[in-house]
């Protein structure tokens, strides 16, 4: 521009050319924005003037989201019963909490070391059982004594001939303890082609009786598999006839005692006595019968080989014989 405010003349064309100042220019101080300004300059065509117009005056269309109202019904049903709601929550939280910590402390108890089984204790017991048991409760150790029944350890126990009875229980956090009841040996069953068992008090027989265990033991004889396998009443019955004659202690200690039907016949240990017995309801009174005719005799046992007393007829009559002499004893 001249001094006088126009432009200077074109000398191609002979007219005023504006003069301006380019972008180039107003930047070329500073080269870190060169190449910003070179993607700034774009030429700038017609057809770029029309669309830009264009899409001025197409006004932006925008997309309605219609938000659902809450009714004022729902607002006033929350507003009364807002502790209510406010406690259920808590309530849910509370459950949500103890599940999962119920759940943490289940995997915790079944799979933490500290509570594998270590140590079975067993209580005192009168025989030396202790290879059986410890035999019988190996299988427990080592595992965890949550997932060990007690009823199964019991069992185990059990199986032990001279156990009569078990009870397991556990110790937190690695003990299992075991309760043995022993059997009461009440006397020995001789049955032949078989040998010699132990009879319980309870009548049951449990065991093959070694030569050790048949020591001051009464000896029961008379019955056989069969009888044994159809009932134990015969059994039974022999076994009350031995606790009722022991409940006089002057009476002599027997050596056998032999089912023989209806009668049970008995021979005395130091003795050489034999008696023949009726059972029933009169058994106390035939053995009172007994007890009178062995004071009577009992000087002369030494001086005989044998005596049989017979109390099987009348509860106040007893046969007293031996091999040399017959004698008749009325009570």
């Amino acid at each position: 521009m001249t001094g006088d405010g126009q432009n200077p003349k074109d000398p191609s064309t002979g007219s005023h050319r504006r003069r301006s100042t380019s972008v180039e220019e107003l930047w070329l101080d500073d080269p870190l924005d060169a190449d910003l300004v070179q993607e700034s300059v774009q030429p700038y065509s017609a057809e770029d003037s029309v669309e830009n117009s264009a899409n001025a005056e197409e006004p932006e269309k925008h997309r309605r989201i219609r938000i659902p109202r809450i009714s004022s019904k729902l607002w006033t049903f929350f507003a009364s019963h807002k502790s209510m709601l406010l406690r259920g929550l808590v309530g849910l939280a509370f459950v949500a909490v103890t599940v999962g910590g119920a759940l943490g402390l289940r995997h915790y108890l079944l799979s933490s070391p500290a509570f594998n089984v270590r140590t079975i204790e067993v209580s005192s017991m009168r025989h030396d059982l202790s290879m059986e048991i410890k035999k019988a409760t190996d299988p427990y150790v080592g595992r965890n004594i949550f997932t060990v029944s007690m009823d199964d350890v019991a069992g185990s126990v059990k199986k032990i001939p001279w156990v009569a009875d078990a009870r397991a229980w556990r110790s937190l956090p690695d003990t299992i303890h075991v309760d043995v009841v022993e059997h009461e040996v009440a006397a020995a069953l001789f049955i032949e082609k078989h040998g010699f068992f132990l009879v319980s008090r309870r009548g049951r027989v449990f065991k093959k009786a070694s030569p050790s265990e048949l020591r001051g033991l009464t000896v029961i004889t008379g019955l056989s598999v069969s009888q044994l396998d159809h009932s134990d009443l015969p059994l039974r019955e022999v076994l009350d006839f031995m606790e009722t004659y022991r409940q006089n202690p002057a009476r002599p200690p027997m050596s056998e005692v032999r089912h023989m039907g209806m009668e049970i016949a008995f021979i005395l240990r130091s003795v050489p006595v034999e008696v023949r017995i009726s059972t029933g309801s009169d058994l106390k009174q035939r053995l009172e019968t007994f007890d009178r005719i062995y004071r009577t005799i009992r000087d002369d046992l030494q001086k005989k080989t044998i005596i049989y007393i017979d109390i099987a007829d009348k509860p106040g009559t007893a046969v007293v014989s031996h091999p040399d002499e017959v004698n008749q004893d009325q009570r």
